[in-house]
């Protein structure tokens, strides 16, 4: 009895017939009766490739021979079609139930799945290349692990190839998709660092907490920790049967291990009274996490990472290992071994770059010592330096101490900073000190050579000021300046708005104070005085820093940023005045907002 094939398109009938979709119905006769019946596994689409459309066609042909052949003998062929309008979930169980149970799991998982996503009603009509296509979308929607996915596709596979076998279906549809491949999975472990602020952590299920720390001290899987007895622990050692494996193992419990045990109540059966489903006891050991502030992706298994890990790191033989784990195979251990390896690596590399480090920061503290040695201690026999005799300026004079001398050697100093200066300007906070000592060796140069004659050079855009007096100006309005400070400490909430004394005590001290301000030497008078009073908080360092920060120019001749520097200077011991002027204040003005 002859089957033909006949085209049905679907999909939008408003659409040309080239543009839209098509099946393959199956047109034959039987006892008398005319059947047309649409092969539902098999689409043909508009974005099909050649290849593909080929081996479609190869299946469609193949399932029409296969009728043909059946109809010649209606018992069979009628015994056929009913088994591939058979129930595929119940044949999935079926074979489910075959497996060991170290993959029954895995099985069971599967199905619940396929129960979700299509309810308990699915036939092997049903499963095509699309279906199987929307199931595999559905398992990443609900944000599964990779490998899972694969490992739930495998077993619809593996069903389908069965069936395939047993003559109800002709071809398996998954052959036609591209499937997810496997990922090496990442062993996640705990550091010895983590375990403590786990231990540390106060948790309100301490059975669980417990139970996790407990894993991380023996290696014991989730699913044998939950049914731990008090019965398996002997002689201070654990005896149990693996869930997983069957085969027996056998533990020493190390100290830590028996100090979680000591915590938990004897008067129950099981050790830990844990839930009896391992996703719950995931969700709680996330949770414990959170609170430590670890940043992993931690579950239950994990501690079980963290105990291999722990014995390959203290040098534990990796056969011992592998017997205590209740591993079948080596291999499976020679993995901890392996990211072990990595992290050796990993510190080995951090250690070379920790030498180097430190190596550069010896050598910068050498060259800043030199040249502190050099400049401060040097230049006072060569230079004389400015006085000021009274505050508004009414006249200042120039103590000579012998002739006004140069050396070409000490503009090499200040090329010399200026170059490590901008060596190490974008380095950590530990370079943060050796910066301000740098600068404060250039401004001293800045102040000594600008009482040199004839000095044109104007090349160097941090030479700069080097003409100008820095007096403070004699128009400067004292109450408004006063005002203004005040202010900067109500804004920084450095002191309490409702402390009159600050206005009074400042306007007191003006002329013994507030004339020096100017540099960080004297801006530090200013912060003791203040301290010395009880005007500053905590945050003392922090307004210091904002003030003394508009003295200082980077490599463009323009104010460092905050987070350029870390402090303020205690001490100047040498002093290298420069007084504040208006237009200055108005520069700390807008480095730190008024109210």
């Amino acid at each position: 009895m002859s089957v033909n094939l006949r085209t049905k398109y679907i999909g939008n009938k408003n659409n040309s017939r080239k543009n839209r979709p098509y099946r393959k119905q199956l047109d034959y006769t039987l006892n008398g009766k005319r059947v047309r019946e649409t092969i539902k596994e098999v689409t043909f689409n508009t974005t099909d490739t050649k290849e593909v459309r080929k081996q479609k066609e190869r299946l469609v042909e193949n399932i029409r021979a296969k009728l043909e052949i059946e109809l010649g003998n209606a018992k069979n062929g009628l015994v056929s079609r009913q088994l591939q309008k058979a129930n595929f979930i119940l044949y999935f169980e079926k074979l489910g139930n075959k497996k060991s149970e170290k993959t029954k799991t895995a099985w069971d998982n599967t199905l619940k799945h396929l129960i979700k996503f299509q309810g308990k009603k699915l036939t092997f009509e049903n499963i095509s290349v699309s279906w199987i296509e929307n199931f595999i979308e559905y398992l990443k929607s609900k944000e599964l692990a990779n490998n899972s996915i694969v490992t739930y596709t495998n077993k619809i596979n593996a069903t389908l190839n069965q069936a395939i076998k047993e003559k109800i279906i002709v071809e398996n549809p998954i052959r036609f998709i591209e499937r997810p491949k496997k990922k090496e999975t990442e062993i996640v472990f705990l550091t010895k660092d983590e375990i403590q602020k786990i231990i540390s952590t106060d948790f309100w299920d301490n059975d669980s907490k417990n139970a996790f720390l407990f894993s991380c001290y023996s290696g014991l899987r989730a699913s044998d920790i939950k049914n731990l007895k008090w019965s398996n622990i002997k002689d201070n050692r654990i005896q149990l049967i693996q869930n997983k494996t069957k085969n027996t193992v056998y533990i020493p419990l190390n100290n830590n291990a028996r100090n979680i045990l000591n915590k938990q109540t004897h008067n129950e059966e099981f050790v830990f009274n844990l839930s009896d489903h391992i996703s719950s006891m995931n969700r709680t050991v996330k949770k414990l996490i959170k609170l430590t502030g670890i940043d992993k992706k931690v579950h239950f298994h994990c501690a079980r990472h963290t105990f291999a890990t722990l014995l390959v790191t203290a040098g534990v033989n990796i056969f011992t290992i592998s017997k205590l784990m209740g591993h079948k195979d080596i291999k499976s251990t020679l993995v901890y071994a392996k990211v072990i390896d990595e992290e050796k690596q990993k510190a080995v590399n951090s250690m070379v770059n920790l030498e180097f480090y430190i190596i550069e920061l010896q050598e910068v503290k050498k060259k800043v010592e030199y040249f502190e040695d050099r400049i401060l201690h040097n230049f006072e026999t060569h230079f004389s330096y400015l006085v000021l005799d009274d505050f508004y300026g009414g006249g200042h004079r120039d103590r000579i101490s012998g002739e006004w001398f140069y050396d070409e050697y000490f503009e090499q100093y200040e090329n010399d900073i200026i170059e490590l200066l901008l060596k190490i300007e974008h380095k950590d906070e530990k370079y943060y000190d050796f910066q301000l000592r740098l600068i404060k060796l250039k401004r001293i140069i800045d102040t000594k050579l600008s009482k040199i004659e004839n000095n044109n050079d104007t090349t160097n855009p941090l030479r700069i000021n080097r003409k100008k007096s820095f007096l403070l100006n004699p128009d400067l309005n004292k109450k408004e300046f006063i005002n203004f400070l005040y202010k900067v400490l109500i804004k920084n909430k450095l002191i309490d708005e409702k402390n009159d004394d600050f206005k009074f005590h400042f306007e007191n001290q003006w002329d013994k104070k507030i004339q020096w301000l100017g540099t960080e030497f004297q801006i530090t008078n200013l912060i003791d005085l203040l301290i010395e009073n009880n005007y500053l908080n905590n945050e003392t360092k922090r307004f210091r820093h904002q003030l003394v920060i508009h003295h200082f120019i980077n490599k463009n001749g323009e104010p460092f940023k905050n987070n350029q520097l870390s402090k303020a200077l205690s001490e100047d011991k040498h002093k290298a005045f420069e007084y504040i002027t208006n237009d200055i204040i108005d520069e700390i003005s807008t480095t730190i907002p008024l109210p």
